[in-house]
């Protein structure tokens, strides 16, 4: 009996709920909204296809890599590879800003398997990596780096940029509010994505006087909240 509880437990969990562009959501995603839990690979790459749908930013040259990129690049070290898998992107050699939301997992063949979220944004005219995390982690620094080096790199083959001094980034690390418990870091770097994405579209350009001083622990607990009624209203629109 308890095997068979186990096993229902699977498959409600597996059950698909959602499918919007390239994300399918189940039911074991959209739990990870709730409070106290810790978001996942899917739920952060579904909002960040759904800002790329309601603000078209590309139409502005800034591009928004979603999480399953950023970890594949993280994880890829052949450079012809990641030149035909990026190539894809139509705004990659033109874009001037790059976002790029990175946890701190470092095992190849297991994705999801970090623990905590940040957000890097690469600003391609002057190579800085402008950094914002809600609490500091070496790990997500080290990939957001390492991913912002390699993109640096492809743009430059792409481009035929020879005289381009590929990989030369510097970093800078943005102030930014910090979470009060060990769960929210997922939601926080969501909600830094799209304050800093509104920001760029309405024509700032400097990203290290970007405020966010407003984000306080209700405001993530709230940005949850609306996460989650926005995928119920896409399911029930579904239906």
């Amino acid at each position: 009996e308890k095997l068979h509880k186990i096993a229902t437990q699977i498959k409600m969990e597996a059950k698909i709920l959602l499918s919007y562009h390239s994300v399918v959501l189940r039911a074991g995603d959209i739990a990870c909204l709730q409070d106290r839990c810790w978001l996942n690979d899917t739920c952060a790459t579904f909002f960040y296809e759904y800002l790329n749908e309601k603000h078209s930013p590309e139409d502005q040259l800034i591009l928004l890599l979603d999480p399953m990129t950023v970890f594949w690049i993280v994880i890829e070290n052949d450079e012809e590879d990641l030149v035909d898998g990026l190539k894809r992107l139509k705004t990659l050699t033109k874009a001037e800003y790059i976002f790029v939301p990175v946890n701190d997992n470092d095992q190849n063949q297991v994705p999801g398997a970090g623990s905590h979220w940040a957000l890097g944004i690469l600003d391609c005219e002057t190579s800085v990596l402008h950094y914002w995390d809600s609490s500091s982690s070496a790990g997500n620094k080290a990939n957001a780096i390492n991913v912002s080096k390699k993109l640096i790199n492809v743009r430059k083959i792409l481009n035929q940029d020879e005289e381009s001094q590929g990989g030369k980034l510097k970093t800078q690390v943005e102030e930014c509010p910090h979470q009060t418990n060990s769960y929210d870091c997922g939601v926080y770097m969501l909600y830094f994505s799209e304050l800093i994405l509104q920001y760029l579209l309405n024509g700032g350009t400097d990203l290290g006087s970007v405020s966010l001083e407003a984000i306080s622990p209700a405001k993530v607990t709230e940005k949850r909240h609306s996460i989650t009624d926005l995928i119920n209203t896409m399911i029930a629109q579904k239906k």
